[in-house]
């Protein structure tokens, strides 16, 4: 550290302080970059007192106050180590979880007040982080054993009367956990109680109805460890230990000895691979958090993964209710339960699990492989149409090699599922999955042809591009001619029109297309067709609202002209004004048109709801305006309207290669796109 900035620190000089930054602006970054454990000038102010100083530097820089030093302290346990007490109520003032800073032997800021049983700070500590209760040592001691190790019962009263009484909504829920907890020894609280003969502690304790029998790890129960005392105290001990229902090691069977000293993870698991619900409730009783911690590791085998595996539905069931997380983490092997259901053959398990959350067909495993992927790579046509009917987005959904569910069927050779897939692809209208390409590039048909499957070619031949190129710049006509090949398969190729890379025309590569200059006209048109496509929802809506409203009027107006009519008898209708009805007929027509295009344009595409919807309303409108003038005169004048209120659609009719070309490159590069760009 630089000696100007530890003489700073050691005096509280701000203004050698910012003297230093001045020179170099990242003197307090190197601190967290490059130092692992050091004195940073934190560590210094707070030891030495000095307040603004290290008030200034916590603004400078908020990560110094967890810094650990090179004893694997804190700027908050030097405080404490040297009596500075308001630099220690100022630091949490600003961070009340400096609190539960772990220090050397994970000691915490408050374990460490409770050694020295400073009660003022104590209060202070627990009243800025009740969570700080929850923190333990490397002898997984909590803060009341500490205290009640280091006989300092009047903080150990205040400890137990704050968790006890004051009820804080953050460690209220834990309170039978904590006065139950066991250290390394597993000595509970009143292990150590009675071991220094606390009647008043105990007394305490019992009244807080904690385990009187909770045996340590030596088998002895608090009873046991008074057996031997004559004390008066030690007597009056047992008898409020008799009194509260405490027994002695002894009085315990050993097949229930044996069951306490299973620790709490293998009874779970026990419980999980035999489904026994009521001893998953018997834990759930003695250590609610049980689930929660589990929950923060990221990979682990949950009780929710071994009951699958076994195919225990029910208990799977019950703690997907319980813990939804559990659903889709991943274990050490990167598998979810859904992925271990259908290794282990527990279909069963694997379809109530889907009737609870149909989302669970999408749960990425290892090599982000799906159940859908799993079950397209076994073979498992039965649960392959059962997920895709459940959750029809997850034919979607890739492996880490771009491998959708059609190719990991196709390079596992299953030939079923392949017809599955495809005529699910017919079914729902998204046959442009097919044209989808692995990291290699390979479409289906390339693989099939790789992997001599000419049943799949027959499948896939009328349905694919048969002349895309893969990344090695080959067709399946170039495959089907290498050496280890089925003859069928090319003869096949050959039937159906497919050509050699070296016979198809030169393709424009994205960067080549993207340096062609644009037309004016192009650039407005492309510009304000993707300007429509990536709308908002929020804006899609208002627009809708406002076409609609359009549409409305503009067709009232015609049922309902302005001025009324006047019969002739040269003519079947006349107008009072007719120069101005032709404006306002030309106005009010391209005002239709207009809306109702920008109705077509927002509604899902396809011609449904172009001809139940549009195309009726357009030919009642027709019909409409027919009305006020001969059919002979309206129809040319309707065509004429019907031209300008759409002439960026017959622009881009017009320009249609150009419009196809942007596609097209477009979908190379991401095949999701389909959806929202179809020009």
């Amino acid at each position: 550290m630089d000696k100007k900035l530890i003489k700073a620190a050691e005096e509280g000089d701000i203004n050698v302080l910012y003297s230093v930054i001045g020179e170099c602006s990242q003197v307090l970054q190197s601190f967290d970059e490059e130092l692992l454990f050091i004195d940073n000038p934190l560590h210094i102010a707070a030891f030495e007192g000095h307040i603004h100083f290290a008030m200034e530097i916590m603004r400078l820089k908020p990560s110094l106050a967890r810094k650990l030093n090179q004893d694997q302290f804190s700027p908050l346990h030097l405080a404490l180590q040297n009596g500075k007490s308001r630099m220690v109520l100022r630091l949490i003032d600003i961070n009340r979880d400096l609190v539960r800073v772990q220090g050397r032997e994970s000691i915490t800021p408050l374990h460490h007040v409770a050694i020295e049983g400073d009660l003022e700070l104590l209060i202070a500590f627990l009243s800025a982080c009740p969570k700080s209760f929850q923190d333990v040592t490397i002898r997984n001691e909590t803060v009341l054993h500490i205290a009640l190790k280091n006989d300092k019962v009047e903080a150990f009263e205040i400890l137990l009367r704050w968790l006890t009484e004051v009820c804080y909504e953050e460690v209220y829920r834990f309170e039978k956990k904590i006065l139950n907890w066991r250290d390394e020894d597993g000595n509970t609280l009143l292990h150590i109680a009675a071991s220094k003969n606390q009647s008043q502690v105990i007394k305490w304790l019992v009244k807080s109805k904690v385990d009187v029998n909770s045996k340590n790890m030596v088998g002895l129960t608090a009873l046991d460890i008074l057996e031997n005392e004559s004390k008066f105290e030690s007597i009056e001990i047992r008898h409020m230990l008799h009194a509260a229902g405490a027994m002695t090691g002894a009085y315990f069977q050993t097949e229930y000895a044996s069951k306490i000293y299973l620790r709490t993870d293998q009874r779970l698991k026990k419980a999980a691979q035999e489904g026994d619900m009521d001893a998953f409730y018997d834990l759930i009783n003695e250590d609610p958090c049980i689930l929660d911690r589990i929950d923060q590791i990221p990979f682990i085998d949950t009780p929710m993964h071994i009951a699958a595996s076994a195919g225990h539905s029910h208990f799977s069931i019950e703690m997907m209710r319980l813990k939804p997380t559990f659903s889709w983490k991943q274990n050490q092997h990167g598998f979810s339960p859904m992925h271990l259901a259908l290794h282990n053959n527990k279909f069963q398990t694997a379809l109530e699990l889907l009737a609870i959350d149909r989302n669970l067909v999408r749960v990425k495993g290892r090599e982000a492989k799906t159940p859908l992927h799993y079950v397209a790579e076994t073979g498992n046509v039965f649960l392959l149409a059962e997920f895709l009917a459940s959750c029809p987005e997850s034919i979607q959904d890739l492996t880490i090699r771009k491998e959708a569910a059609l190719h990991v069927a196709v390079k596992n050779d299953q030939c079923q599922a392949l017809e599955v897939l495809l005529g699910w692809l017919q079914l729902v209208g998204m046959e442009m999955i097919l044209q989808w390409t692995d990291d290699e590039g390979n479409t289906a048909l390339h693989i099939a042809t790789y992997r001599n499957q000419s049943q799949m070619v027959k499948l896939l031949i009328n349905r694919i591009d048969i002349n895309a190129k893969n990344f090695k710049d080959l067709t399946a006509l170039d495959i089907s001619e290498q050496p280890m090949c089925d003859a069928n398969i090319k003869n096949l190729l050959h039937q159906s029109g497919a050509l050699g890379a070296s016979s198809l025309p030169r393709v424009t590569i994205l960067a080549e297309f993207l340096t062609t200059k644009m037309s004016t006209l192009e650039k407005l048109i492309t510009t304000t067709y993707l300007r429509k496509s990536c709308m908002s929802n929020e804006n899609r809506n208002a627009l809708l609202v406002v076409a609609v409203l359009t549409a409305t009027t503009t067709f009232q107006a015609v049922l309902s002209p302005p001025g009324g009519l006047i019969r002739h008898s040269n003519s079947l209708f006349d107008f009072q004004y007719m120069a101005p009805w032709f404006c306002f007929l030309a106005f009010n027509t391209v005002a239709f048109l207009t809306s109702m295009s920008e109705i077509w344009f927002h509604l899902p595409r396809g011609f449904y709801f172009l001809l139940k919807l549009v195309m009726p309303l357009l030919l009642c409108y027709m019909l409409s305006l027919s009305l006020t003038m001969p059919v002979s005169r309206a129809t040319p004048y309707y065509m004429i309207l019907l031209l300008l209120s759409q002439w960026k659609a017959v622009a881009r009719t017009i320009l249609y290669k150009r419009s196809l070309e942007v596609k097209l490159h477009l979908l190379k590069h991401c095949p999701n796109l389909y959806r929202e760009l179809k020009f």
